[in-house]
């Protein structure tokens, strides 16, 4: 199986729509900004991450924590 980690759901929709094979993801969360401590489990990364892009990702119709948890499953 093959994934593609793009950088916005625009583009997760615009390759959907092709007949590129694989699924796809969109990792909203830019990781040079703000914090990515190491020694903590993903749970807890995901809650300081979510905090840190809350506001940036009020486009979304959900939370930042809910769709980061979503997104991991």
């Amino acid at each position: 199986m093959t994934l593609h980690v793009v950088n916005h759901r625009s583009v997760v929709g615009s390759l959907s729509a092709t007949d590129l094979a694989g699924d796809f993801i969109s990792w909203d969360d830019p990781l040079f900004e703000g914090a990515v401590p190491g020694g903590i489990d993903e749970r807890e990364l995901r809650r300081i991450r979510s905090s840190i892009h809350g506001e940036s990702l009020r486009d979304y119709s959900i939370d930042a924590l809910t769709y980061f948890t979503a997104r991991d499953y």
